[in-house]
Parts: C-alpha cells; structure tokens; sequence
C-alpha cells in the first residue's frame, strides 16, 4: 500500500511539473507614449560660444645648478617677484672658499709672470721656463672664472617678472642640482584654454588661424570683456574628450584673471578662419546628459524604435538649444521621457497637445 501512494505522489508531481513546463505566450513590452520633434532647415551657426579656463603663461620649475644645502628662501607663495630679484639661496661657504683658493693663486701667478718677463728681457730665465708659467697663469685665471660662477649658482634670481606658484622646498633642506625648489610663472601675459571639438575643425581644410582676429573673453560672473589673441592649438585629438586644444593669450599685468577661472570665447567663426557651421533648434527637454561621458545626447526616432545619438550644444537661449551633431533633415528627435528610454526601445509617437 505504500508503495502504491509512492507511486500515485509521484505521479501528480510529474503531471504538474509538466503542466510548469509548458511553453506559455509571452506578451511584448508595450511601447513607450513619447512626443518627437521634426527637424526641418538647419540654421546657420557664425559665432560659437566655447568654455575655456584660465591657464598661465611659462610656468617655470626653478632650481640650483649645484648641490647644497638651502640657506633662505626669500618669497612665498603667491607673491609678486621683479627679474633678476633673488628667491632663494644656498650655503655658500664652500664655494667662497674655492673662490677666495682661485683669486689668491691666480693673484701669486700674476705676480710671478709679471717678474719673469722682466727677467726673460734680460736673459736670466729660459723661454721654457716662462712658457710653463705662462700656461700656469692661464689655468688659474680659468679657475678663478669657475669659481665665480659657482658663487652666482648660490643664488637663484627670477628669470622674468612673475609670480610665486607654489614652493617644493623649505630652509635647511638638502637640495640636489635641477631639483626644484618652487614654480614661477609670467605675470605680464595670461593665457586661456579652450577646446575646440573635432567635428569643428575636421571641417576646415588646412586651418590657418587670421592672426588680426581677436575673440572676446568674457569671465563668468563679471563683466566686460577682453580681447585676446589666438596662439596655438594642439595637434593631437584627445580622445576622451573628443576635442582639440587651443590657446589664447594678452599681454599685461593688470587683466584681472587669475589661474583656474573659468571663462567663455566667443568665436567669430569667419573671422577666425573657421568654416560656419550648420545646427538645429530643439527644446531643452530633448536633451540629456551622457552619463560617463561629457557633453548631451539626443534621441533619433529609427522605424518604431530609438537611438542615442550624440550631439553639442553651440547656443543656449529662451527659443531652445541650438545643437550640432549626427542629426540632419527630416530625423524625428523625441522630445519627452527621455530618463526611461534606452537603446532600440519601442516607441509609440502620439501628437502634442
């Protein structure tokens, strides 16, 4: 009997994991109700606004020629230094005592030569015994040359007119030769970094910069503007932010800028020898932040499905985002509910209100 409820157990599970096991219809996702827009002429795009910071001009590692141990520093960080002033020195009784060596020697030798060749008139001192002395003085006055330059690689003056960065080194410490014991950078220029995408400049055929146009730079938070001229700009792409690196640069002490503020360029895009561009205006609400990855993506309607598609915001104002990109003519760019999109979703276009 037991066997029999065994068997008729077992039975019923095998019918329901069977009956489990079924294949079953399973529904598809319903599509996401989204609105698009459609995107019809392009405008012209002359003048660009870009985000730059501010850099400085030759930041300079200063340090000693020689070994020793640093006697006094003279500034600190953040002050303002004049060309030639001394900003720091070295012990230098070693060196002065070589010094003090080189001038006695080369003094006697002077000395010596002086009364050979008064001798050597005469006849009392061989030509060979003069030429020896002769060549004797010479090596002493190279001495005594080197030796002076050891004292002046005690001291470390300012190459130009600038100002303190930050110092590397304290009083007392043991310095090795080029070790660096503080920066310096210029005072009387001011450059800006800015970043020009690729998608800009793989436009232009054979840039070159007009070197009479000035774009104007605008510190955020304050106002007026500057004028400052173009100075260089990176060859290599750098790939993680899709961009390439110009410089700007003003001469003068008194610009108001500091190291690290941010600013904005406005480019005239002709003027700077740079080809328009063409862009498109969307409302704001059809933006969305990369994630990871700097700068916006939009999404393009493809058949019943989206597709990220990444883009850059060239103008922001009160009529919506003017934005350049992989997008062109006729694409439908969706334009709500973007925080629950992803790639290749179902979507269900419905009219705007």
């Amino acid at each position: 009997m037991t066997s029999l409820k065994r068997l008729a157990l077992t039975s019923a599970l095998l019918a329901l994991i069977s009956g489990c096991s079924q294949d079953t219809d399973i529904e598809p996702a319903a599509a996401q109700r989204v609105e698009v827009q459609l995107l019809s002429a392009p405008e012209q795009v002359s003048a660009r606004l870009f985000n730059g910071q501010v850099s400085v001009a030759e930041m300079t590692r200063m340090a000693f020629r020689i070994e020793g141990k640093l006697e006094s520093l003279h500034v600190l960080p953040g002050q303002t230094v004049k060309k030639g002033q001394i900003l720091a020195r070295l012990d230098d009784d070693i060196p002065q005592q070589q010094w003090q060596d080189a001038k006695a020697q080369k003094e006697l030798l002077q000395r010596q030569w002086q009364r050979s060749s008064v001798l050597l008139d005469k006849g009392l001192v061989a030509q060979a015994e003069f030429d020896e002395l002769t060549a004797q003085l010479r090596l002493a006055k190279v001495n005594l040359k080197s030796a002076d330059a050891m004292l002046t690689y005690t001291e470390l003056r300012a190459p130009f007119d600038g100002v303190v960065d930050a110092l590397e080194k304290q009083a007392y410490e043991t310095v090795s030769p080029a070790e660096t014991v503080m920066t310096l950078y210029r005072s009387d220029r001011t450059d800006v970094e800015m970043d020009i995408p690729d998608t800009l400049l793989s436009q232009a055929v054979n840039f070159i910069p007009n070197a009479d146009y000035q774009p104007r730079v605008t510190v955020l938070g304050k106002q007026g503007e500057l004028e400052m001229t173009y100075l260089e700009h990176a060859l290599k792409l750098d790939e993680q932010r899709g961009s390439y690196t110009a410089r700007l640069t003003a001469f003068g002490s008194d610009l108001g800028l500091l190291p690290g503020q941010a600013v904005e360029v406005l480019l005239d895009l002709r003027q700077a020898g740079l080809p328009a561009t063409s862009g498109y205006r969307l409302p704001v609400t059809a933006l969305q932040a990369r994630g990871s990855e700097p700068g916006f993506q939009v999404w393009v309607l493809q058949g019943d499905s989206v597709q990220p598609v990444p883009v850059e915001v060239v103008q922001m104002g009160q009529e919506g985002a003017l934005v350049v990109g992989g997008i062109s003519s006729g694409d439908r760019v969706v334009t709500t509910g973007l925080s629950r999109l992803r790639p290749n979703k179902r979507v269900l276009v419905v009219e705007k209100d």
